[in-house]
């Protein structure tokens, strides 16, 4: 395994080196304390042993004075009793200096008299011609013989003490003054050298203490700077790291005070980073018994147990003290060795959950009544269609005369068509409608839709036209073309409570590269324009900002979903087509659809005439298709009474029957929802394959059943929509049976 190394602008520094410098710089302190010590020590020693031998000379010295004193005045003394009391005291001074000689000379362990002297000092004592020693010795040798004299031999008793004063005077004490004098030069020497040693010592420390200071203690202050940055930035990769989670986070201490978040946290609580730490998490929690207890409950729980807790729901405040739900979990956390156990709390804003969860609710009991509606919608289809039909058929046979009757059909007529409007509009809003793309005029479906539009309106809005008469085709889905078209009449509507104009109007454009360039998901080209607008109280900028968003609405609670201007955006998105909307509050809101121009010269889309024209009539073969008996034989005789020879079948195996024995039909006009295994697209596929020749037109109130793949698609483009009348029904049929492509 590799050592360990620390960087720093390309230096390393391994842990191995770091330890080598350590012990070289401990050892070279201790070889620097021991040699100071050694060679103070040594000094010392010879000071000390120089001044052992100074003092005894200084004691010699005073005994030579003494003893000098003594003789002298033993010598110039007559009176026998003076000299007796003299004699005595002189001895005495002759045998103390006898002894510390021998102190010196021989050693003595209680006079500390080391063996290590100044050699100077030795030679002065012990190494020279006559040396001091020496002279001491016969000194006191002979001084003690004269002492002992008999006092009867008085000449020459004094004649020796006058020598023994001479030579402790001229000579004993010269020397031992030089011995002495001699010690000062060298202490002086001592004192010299030692104040060159602390120089010196001083001077080696400060270089020692700067090789420590560059080599070890830097090298450990880069170490404990680049721990502490490593510190720094695993922090800030934490927070950074922390930041990208799309979830707040929240960490607090065991007395619950804040002490990290992240920037998700910030902006769900709509609080700064320094707004928060150091606070109690209860900051953030609605202030009420019930939320701190739940908090409190998952805490101690979380305490317990070391496995993460679920998720579970509070109700949150922001800084302004607005309320939004929350979604908590919490997971304890151990920061380090020393810190105290922490909890992570991580936080989600459901609120856009909610709400989709709402609008999935809605949507689901929306999908559940459009199927329901759907089915009662097609039986409702056949049965009005079966009604209006045989209503057509009695005011034909009913006598002009008959005024007060056919008044009475005509209403009757007027309700079943409401009827079959109504119904289209609840198909509309259920979206069970077919998906197929026509090629309409939207003109046309405008007119069409004019009774809806005037039943949604309150009688206050005046309704207005103004739709080009040479409107260009364009290929959309009519069943959500009708959606959207609603959605924007019911928006105008809300926007003008005290009444207004509301104001429909058709144009063919062409969009050129200036106009795309600020308005770039559209494409150069030729498109139609629907212009809606209204009189009403108008948006501001914010509002304009927010009206495609899904779940906005400005209306007041539970009067508005939020979804229909989404809708309408997302239909015009689907089919390659732009919204654009003007406001100004106060003054009203104009929307400008946009749709590309079809291909297509000739309308797909025909709806249900019911104009009393001329009707043409034929001859051909015609095989009528219907689960719905009473519908079968209407359409049988629909067509029939205008020369057809017709063929009937309830169901798919009965028509594929008639067509295997009846070579010469030439047109299959078929129900799309039937019951058994072959629906109407599917009847018209098997017929197509088999019979290559033959025409085939399809109808149906309902498709929630559609085409399943391309081939049955192309049967799509001339569906006739129940409940038909006699005069769509006979139109279409003769356009297909003309139809040479």
């Amino acid at each position: 395994m590799k050592d360990p190394t620390i960087k720093l602008k390309g230096d390393t520094v391994s842990t191995k080196w770091m330890t080598l410098r350590y012990i070289f710089a401990l050892g070279l302190i201790a070889l620097l304390s021991i040699s100071s010590y050694s060679i103070v020590k040594n000094i010392l020693a010879v000071t000390k042993g120089s001044a052992a031998i100074i003092n005894i000379s200084g004691q010699q010295r005073m005994l030579c004075q003494r003893i000098a004193y003594l003789s002298e005045k033993y010598a110039d003394q007559h009176f026998q009793k003076i000299q007796n009391k003299t004699l005595p005291l002189l001895l005495s001074a002759i045998k103390l200096m006898k002894e510390t000689h021998n102190r010196l000379v021989h050693g003595d362990i209680t006079a500390n008299l080391p063996g290590n002297i100044s050699k100077k000092i030795h030679s002065m004592y012990f190494d020279s011609p006559m040396y001091l020693d020496r002279r001491l010795h016969e000194f006191i040798t002979e001084a003690i013989v004269i002492t002992k004299t008999p006092p009867t031999k008085a000449i020459k008793s004094t004649h020796c003490f006058l020598y023994i004063n001479s030579v402790a005077t001229h000579t004993l004490l010269n020397d031992l003054n030089a011995v002495v004098k001699q010690y000062q030069v060298e202490s002086e020497a001592v004192i010299t050298k030692l104040q060159r040693l602390e120089v010196g010592i001083l001077i080696i420390t400060l270089i020692v203490l700067l090789m420590i200071a560059l080599f070890i203690f830097r090298p450990m202050v880069t170490r404990v700077r680049l721990e502490t940055l490593k510190l720094i930035n695993a922090g800030k990769k934490i927070h950074a790291i922390a930041d990208t989670v799309g979830d707040g986070i929240v960490t607090v201490n065991t007395e619950n005070r804040i002490i990290f978040v992240n920037q998700e946290l910030c902006h769900i609580f709509q609080y700064l980073e320094d707004d928060l730490l150091g606070k109690s998490l209860t900051v953030l929690l609605k202030d009420s018994v019930n939320t701190h207890k739940i908090l409190l409950n998952n805490l101690i729980k979380q305490t317990e147990n070391a496995i993460p807790n679920p998720w579970f729901e509070l109700e949150g405040q922001r800084k302004d003290h607005t309320k939004l739900p929350l979604e908590i979990r919490i997971n304890q956390t151990q920061i380090n060795d020393v810190e105290d156990t922490a909890f992570t709390v991580s936080i989600r804003d459901i609120t856009d959950r909610l709400q989709t969860e709402e609008a999935l609710r809605r949507s689901q009991k929306m999908e559940v009544i459009g199927q329901l509606s759907g089915g009662i919608a097609h039986d409702f289809n056949n049965q009005l269609g079966v009604v209006i039909g045989y209503l057509d058929i009695l005011k034909k046979h009913l006598p002009i005369k008959q005024k007060k009757a056919r008044q009475w059909l005509d209403t009757a007529i007027k309700a079943s068509q409401r009827c079959i409007d109504l119904t289209r509009q609840l198909l509309a809003f259920s979206r069970t409608q077919t998906q197929e793309k026509t090629a309409a005029c939207l003109n046309d479906t405008l007119k069409e839709l004019n009774g809806v539009f005037t039943r949604s309106l309150t009688p206050e809005v005046d309704l207005q036209y103004s739709l080009d008469d040479k409107l260009w085709l364009t290929e959309i889905n009519l069943g959500e073309f009708q959606d959207a078209i609603l959605n924007l009449i019911i928006n105008a509507r809300d926007a003008m409570p005290n009444g207004g104009k509301l104001r429909l109007e058709t144009s063919n454009k062409h969009l050129d590269a200036d106009y795309t360039e600020t308005n770039p998901t559209l494409n150069v080209g030729d498109y139609i324009e629907l212009s809606v607008s209204d009189t009403g109280t108008g948006m501001d900028k914010n509002t304009l900002e927010h009206i495609f968003e899904p779940f906005f609405t400005t209306k007041p609670a539970g009067e508005g979903t939020g979804l229909g201007l989404a809708m309408v955006y997302g239909f015009f998105k689907r089919y390659g087509g732009y919204v654009k909307v003007d406001s100004t509050p106060g003054a009203g809101t104009t929307i400008r659809l946009y749709l590309p121009r079809s291909k297509i010269v000739k309308s797909t889309s025909i709806g249900n005439d019911t104009q009393a024209t001329e009707l043409s009539t034929g001859n051909e073969h015609i095989l009528i298709v219907d689960d719905e008996r009473s519908l079968l034989e209407l359409a049988d005789k629909y067509l029939s009474d205008q020369g057809y020879r017709t063929y009937t079948a309830e169901n798919a195996a009965q028509a594929l029957d008639i067509l295997m024995n009846n070579k010469e039909i030439e047109l299959l006009f078929t129900d799309v929802i039937m019951p058994g295994e072959m629906n109407g697209y599917e009847l018209a596929e098997h017929a197509a394959q088999r019979y290559p020749q033959l025409k085939i037109l399809l109808t149906s109130g309902l498709t929630s059943k559609g085409a399943s793949c391309n081939n049955q698609a192309k049967f799509a483009a001339h569906l006739l929509a129940k409940p038909y009348r006699k005069t769509g029904l006979i139109k279409r049929i003769r356009l297909i049976l003309d139809d040479k492509t």
